[in-house]
């Protein structure tokens, strides 16, 4: 039996994925709200002012891992380390993303 794992708090996460970005060589700021009902934004703002907008009209909930029998990294992933392990660990992480039976979603891109 697995249980599902994940981070104590949105600042945890928060954390996780600035620790991410930066190591691959962003320079980030990270926001998000504890509870968001549906949709996700990553707005990302380059050197020279422009800015490019992602927008997913599901909540991340919608997206997850395969959890398929005999994937290896269903307990890989260690929510309990510290930020900068976490984001190399989700650089590294080799993952099949599957959708739920929800239904169909959108992905909306600004540039």
């Amino acid at each position: 039996f697995h249980q599902r794992q994940h981070w104590a708090d949105h600042e945890q996460r928060d954390a996780a994925l600035l620790a991410a970005l930066e190591y691959v060589g962003f320079n980030a700021d990270v926001y998000s709200e504890a509870a968001i009902e549906h949709g996700r934004m990553l707005r990302l703002t380059f050197e020279s002012g422009h800015q490019v907008r992602i927008r997913l009209d599901q909540g991340m909930s919608y997206w997850r891992a395969d959890r398929t029998p005999g994937q290896s990294y269903l307990n890989a992933f260690n929510f309990k380390a510290d930020p900068s392990a976490q984001g190399e660990a989700l650089n590294h992480l080799k993952v099949n993303i599957v959708s739920t039976d929800l239904g169909y979603t959108q992905v909306f891109i600004r540039a």
